[in-house]
This record gives structure tokens, C-alpha cells and sequence, in this order.
């Protein structure tokens, strides 16, 4: 693949499934929220994960009671953030 050209063209397509993967979660997620709530998720623009505006709830806390109760983890935006590097 690598000699001929192929992971070009395999990660190209394999970015684009996955951006068109979480723009449907987002939408479908979004959905679900009654009439009139803005939206409060949206896909990244690396196309792969998905931002959730907590409104202002702790994120921390939050992963804490997720893994606790359901076993899901996630990533507070901090530690995704070029802005949190420069702080720490």
C-alpha cells in the first residue's frame, strides 16, 4: 500500500466515513432535545469525535458518575485543548 500510493487514498476515504459517522450522531443526538434548546453536540473538525457543551456542569465530575454507573468514560474539553497545554 505504502509503494503505491494506496494510505493516501485508504485515509482519505477512512476520514471522510468517519466524519459523515459522528455529523449523524450529532444530529441524531441533537434531535432528541426538546424544540427551541440549541444543539449541544457537534462533530469535531477532525471529523472523528464529538463536542458536547456540558452548559456549564463539571466536566470531571461527570466522567466520574458516567464510569461509575455506565462504564463510559470520556475526555474533558481541557485535555483537548491547545490552551490547556500552555496553562499546565
Amino acid at each position: 500500500m505504502i509503494e503505491r500510493g494506496a494510505v493516501h487514498e485508504h485515509l482519505e476515504r477512512l476520514r471522510a466515513a468517519l466524519a459523515r459517522r459522528a455529523a449523524l450522531l450529532a444530529a441524531a443526538i441533537n434531535g432528541e432535545l426538546p424544540e427551541g434548546v440549541p444543539p449541544v453536540v457537534a462533530s469535531a473538525p477532525a471529523g472523528y469525535f464529538l463536542w458536547v457543551d456540558l452548559r456549564g456542569a463539571d466536566a470531571n465530575a461527570l466522567r466520574e458518575r458516567c464510569v461509575a454507573s455506565h462504564g463510559v468514560s470520556f475526555l474533558p474539553g481541557t485535555r483537548c485543548a491547545l490552551e490547556a497545554d500552555a496553562a499546565a
